[in-house]
């Protein structure tokens, strides 16, 4: 059995405490993070009112982040954890995906292991009408970064990051049985015909003075969007990931100064992603005036800005994203009316609002988004949207929730980027009793679902999780080393602190180490499994489950069991139905 490095024994006589708020350390640089938001030249929000509340809160939502950035897994034994998390939403992030991401040494390689629901929609056939779907669109990347982290916007420049390989539904291979496997390595193995994506890139190109620069890329982690179209029936896939010359191994023990190492990372995290965004906000999308003396304003208010292809110029984003976006401003006898034109059908349409910090509008308990599986189409194949703090009776109406302002994101996913026949919008500003005029009345029922159907669609059809639990065998005959993936289900994502099933709090993707012991014979059945307290992200999960006997036979390799756990509206296990594999 691999052996541990024990870390040297504490002193009884500790030294001295270092300074907190010494510059460097985490609490001086939360404190600057803070401090940001009061700097006109540094927060241009200062200049429309932003409450010291709201601006609070906002830089909490960072450091929420940040630790779990930071303290989360380290490249060597990764998992899929939360990019963006519920109580950090940023970024004008869409209300229909989950944002997941995995770090990685790109130097090294790694494996994928998935399942997911039913995905005929992927290759262009039709989708179920019944029974579970997988996600509308999903979308991979190896990067060589994370956007934000440097604090400055030059971070934007070409060249400073790249994306080292991109992989969407379109193009995954998945087995009948809904399991697919992805290689990420730095080269492509010779004779492999399967999933494959490349954590190192070579670019050249030519710097300001004209001379070819060539630098390679090394991937730091691996993201994955899912978008979710239907609520009421996709799914999130379980996904596991490990490198695959340690699968199996122990994590080296956890010492104080990696402890120290990680606060301080956390204190660097939130002050750059709080410093980045105030910067893009105001200086690169122009959100509070014209920055560039141009006369124009890159996110116009009551309007919407050409559609721009996903770069780092844009703040990065999907790769095969064409964005539109702008700013609403609207009285309460005011609303905005928005076509939107496609001439080419892409993958994905989305449409969804957030506030001036940058963070979805609460889209559970208001029609605060609408993609295009939820939108009404008119005749002529437009998708016209109605902006408005109240409802004015027709299709596609998308809720303020009170908000005076914000930002408006659209979103055009491409498998095939067109080069031509480009997405386009239409955008009026009209006084909200004309409305009418512009679109046609149609009863509440036929148009679109209460406030409490809206949120019982994302709360009830979310009481499903997997948990996929992989034995590796490290020791004979008594104990097992295992390493735990558990994997939230439902079909919306986001649901904010609302169940430990729900895509909000997940896919809830844990990995932790515990032993189990059985006789020796190894015909000991297990009645029972409780996986504990799940440490960093605050969830105890007990699975009771029927009797499985393993014999001597069977677990002469790493096997897996698969099991469907629900969770009572109590967040409590009521029932498990296990299986081996």
């Amino acid at each position: 059995m691999p052996q541990r490095k024990l870390p040297p024994p504490i002193l009884q006589h500790r030294p001295p405490r270092a300074n907190c708020a010494a510059p460097g350390t985490k609490c001086s640089m939360v404190g600057e993070a803070r401090n940001a938001i009061d700097d006109p030249t540094l927060c241009h929000r200062i200049r429309v009112g932003a409450t010291s509340r709201k601006a609070t809160a906002s830089v909490a939502g960072f450091l929420y982040g940040s630790i779990a950035r930071s303290f989360g897994p380290p490249a060597e034994f990764p998992y899929f954890v939360r990019m963006i998390q519920p109580l950090n939403r940023s970024t004008i992030d869409n209300s229909d995906a989950i944002y997941l991401y995995a770090p990685i040494d790109g130097n090294y390689s790694y494996t994928i292991k998935g399942r997911t629901a039913d995905t005929r929609h992927w290759r262009g056939e039709p989708a179920i009408t019944n029974g579970r779907k997988a996600p509308h669109y999903v979308f991979l990347q190896t990067a060589s970064g994370h956007s934000g982290d440097s604090g400055e916007l030059d971070e934007m420049k070409p060249g400073s990051r790249a994306n080292c390989a991109v992989l969407d539904s379109s193009q995954l291979r998945v087995n009948a049985d809904g399991s697919f496997e992805i290689l990420l390595a730095p080269e492509c193995p010779a004779g492999y015909t399967g999933n494959f994506m490349s954590t190192r890139k070579t670019k050249i190109r030519r710097n300001a003075e004209g001379v070819e620069v060539t630098r390679e890329y090394v991937a730091e982690m691996v993201g994955l969007r899912e978008l979710f179209g239907d609520w009421e029936h996709e799914e999130a896939m379980d996904l596991f990931i490990y490198r695959n010359d340690l699968l199996g191994q122990p994590m080296p023990v956890y010492t104080p100064e990696e402890a120290a190492r990680q606060l301080r990372q956390a204190g660097r995290f939130t002050r750059n992603q709080v410093h980045f965004w105030n910067k893009f906000y105001g200086i690169t999308l122009e959100a509070y005036g014209d920055v560039n003396g141009d006369g124009e304003c890159f996110m116009p208010r009551n309007a919407l800005n050409k559609p721009n292809a996903a770069s780092l110029a844009t703040g990065g984003g999907m790769g095969t994203n064409i964005y539109g976006g702008g700013i609403f401003e609207l009285t309460e006898d005011e609303a905005m009316v928005i076509e939107l034109h496609q001439p080419i059908e892409p993958d994905y349409i989305g449409f969804c609002l957030g506030n001036m910090w940058g963070e979805s509008l609460d889209f559970s308990n208001y029609q605060s988004s609408l993609n295009g599986v939820q939108a009404h189409r008119d005749a002529d194949n437009v998708i016209r949207y109605v902006i408005a703090h109240r409802d004015p009776g027709v299709h596609n109406w998308v809720d303020t929730t009170g908000q005076p302002e914000g930002y408006i994101g659209v979103r055009w996913a491409y498998s095939k980027m067109p080069t031509e026949n480009l997405p386009w919008s239409v955008v009026k500003k009209v006084p909200f009793n004309e409305v009418m005029q512009h679109r046609r009345p149609t009863p509440v029922w036929s148009r679109r679902k209460s406030a409490g159907t809206r949120s019982r669609s994302v709360r009830n059809t979310c009481s499903v999780a997997i948990v996929i639990i992989d034995f590796y065998l490290l020791g004979l005959p008594a104990a097992f080393r295992q390493f735990v993936s558990l994997t939230g289900l439902g079909s919306r994502p986001d649901h904010h602190d609302r169940n430990v099933s729900t895509k909000s709090t997940g896919p809830l993707l844990i990995t932790c180490h515990i032993r189990l012991s059985f006789n020796n014979n190894f015909e000991q059945t297990l009645p029972f499994f409780s996986a504990g307290n799940m440490g960093r992200c605050g969830y105890r999960l007990a699975v009771h489950h029927q009797p499985a006997t393993w014999l001597l036979s069977e677990i002469t390799h790493p096997f897996r069991i698969r099991g469907t756990t629900c969770i009572g509206a109590d967040h409590q296990v009521v029932s498990s139905m296990f299986d081996i594999r």
